[in-house]
């Protein structure tokens, strides 16, 4: 394995959490309404939480657990990771 090239990128993974709402009407329409600690503005307005996975997948995160909510309205915790690389200093 060449030494240098091992050098030449770093991967680290990034986290974050998805908080998975009801967005409100007759039929069950889960929106993610925070990304972390941070609420999304006008989450009931977002994509499906089908399609926003589509999207996030499409950014190269991937979901690899889910948890039941703990909050009011919290229907779950969506666990998101993905690999980001960086260029070491030369």
């Amino acid at each position: 394995m060449d030494e240098e090239g091992t050098h030449d990128h770093l991967s680290d993974a990034e986290f974050e959490t998805w908080h998975i709402y009801d967005a409100g009407g007759p039929v069950l329409r889960l929106k993610v309404r925070y990304r972390g600690d941070i609420e999304l503005p006008g989450w009931e307005d977002g994509p499906e939480l089908a399609v926003g996975l589509e999207q996030a997948e499409a950014e190269g995160w991937q979901a690899f657990d889910r948890e039941p909510g703990g909050r009011p309205g919290e229907y779950a915790i969506v666990h998101m990771t993905r690999q980001a690389r960086r260029t070491a200093p030369r």
